[in-house]
């Protein structure tokens, strides 16, 4: 699946939340997200990403492992996805550690998602804030095949949103 995602940083909080709530009703969710790499930052230089996340919804918790493909195309950065379901993350995270990856970048993310239709389309706009963003690896250094790590949107104390219809290809 190929997600098709809009992000904007968002200068007023309340106003869009406001907006959003006379669409859909607020489902509040908090991601706990490791991103992992391999030594030599191969993964983030190809534009790949390797990543366990944790949500905590309503007082379930569940976890998935992502591995995102490089960008299908630049104009929308939208990376074909492949995300399976995880019966514990820390065995999970024992593994990647012990295949040679390590931990990227590790952040929570309070999101407060709202469902709704527009033209046809299913849509989901979630507000973000980052509310804490901690490089694991101290010997990350950005250069000019390596991206500087985290991307602007996963600053700490931000918020930003985004609109996502899934598409397939």
């Amino acid at each position: 699946m190929i997600e098709a995602e809009l992000k904007a940083r968002v200068r007023d909080p309340a106003a869009l939340r406001d907006r959003l709530r006379r669409l859909a009703s607020e489902e509040i969710s908090l991601y706990r997200d490791t991103y992992y790499d391999r030594p030599g930052r191969e993964l983030t230089a190809q534009g790949r990403e390797l990543r366990v996340r944790i949500m905590e919804t309503s007082g379930v918790r569940r976890a998935v492992l992502t591995y995102k493909e490089p960008a299908a195309d630049s104009a929308s950065g939208s990376k074909p996805e492949h995300e399976t379901k995880v019966a514990d993350a820390a065995v999970v995270d024992e593994i990647l550690r012990a295949l040679g990856l390590e931990h990227l970048v590790a952040f929570e993310k309070h999101c407060a998602n709202y469902r709704f239709t527009a033209r046809g389309r299913d849509m989901l706009a979630t507000m973000v804030t980052v509310r804490r963003s901690t490089a694991r690896s101290s010997s990350w250094k950005p250069s000019p095949t390596r991206p500087a790590w985290p991307p602007p949107s996963v600053m700490s104390g931000r918020s930003s949103a985004s609109w996502a219809s899934p598409r397939t290809t």
